[in-house]
């Protein structure tokens, strides 16, 4: 079945075989005060003349210190402020815009707390969008600035995992290259409130695509 090949793409290694990186993924940068929450957008690209057809993706990001003694989070849940741009990737199309009130990101922590952003989407039509030279939105990051210290740098970058894979229409994987984001922390005259203990998602791959698989076959005759 169509499902089970997407999730065994997503949470399995498969060989580097593209000749080209068709994709290019970037992050954007800012500066903001303590306390005061904070967004960057993720966004896409392709080199490929006439675009190139994204059907599925997945997406591991990390926060890293680069200078400084605090801590920036990923605010979890997110609020998937992207569903509602006219920039998104999906447009209409969208799983995860079909399937409102489920979370289709997970926050978890590697190194520090609520590091990690695990998430994804496909399109419910199966049949891809077209991303071409103008930046298509992927995600709107969410981030939680109340444990930083003013001067702090923060890294957000595209981890090079299993889980961050992009498939066309086919479930041929698409290869990629993905930029760096930075958030500089300044000052501020508020202080900061703690944010409240996140809870604890039951999002897994499986999960997720399993409502992929359920949407799909509701939504179009015939799929699996």
């Amino acid at each position: 079945m169509r499902i089970a090949h997407i999730f065994a793409l997503l949470v399995c290694l498969f060989p580097a075989t593209q000749a080209r990186a068709a994709f290019t993924v970037s992050i954007s940068s800012d500066t903001v005060a303590v306390g005061t929450p904070a967004q960057l957008n993720v966004t896409i690209t392709s080199d490929a003349p006439g675009g190139e057809l994204l059907d599925i993706f997945g997406l591991e990001l990390r926060i890293t210190r680069v200078s400084g003694t605090g801590e920036l989070r990923f605010v979890d849940p997110q609020s998937a402020a992207e569903l509602s741009s006219s920039k998104y990737v999906f447009g209409a199309d969208s799983v995860n815009a079909a399937n409102p009130g489920a979370s289709s990101v997970l926050i978890t922590t590697n190194t520090t707390a609520n590091d990690t952003y695990l998430g994804g989407d496909g399109t419910m039509s199966g049949s891809g969008a077209t991303v071409g030279s103008d930046p298509r939105l992927l995600a709107v990051l969410d981030l939680d600035t109340s444990s930083t210290v003013a001067g702090d740098k923060y890294q957000i970058s595209v981890i090079g995992s299993a889980f961050t894979s992009f498939y066309d229409p086919a479930l041929n994987p698409v290869d990629s290259s993905a930029g760096t984001g930075t958030l500089d922390v300044r000052t501020s005259g508020v202080t900061p409130t703690p944010a409240p203990p996140s809870a604890v998602l039951a999002l897994t791959g499986a999960v997720f695509w399993g409502a992929v698989r359920r949407l799909r076959s509701h939504a179009v005759p015939g799929a699996v």
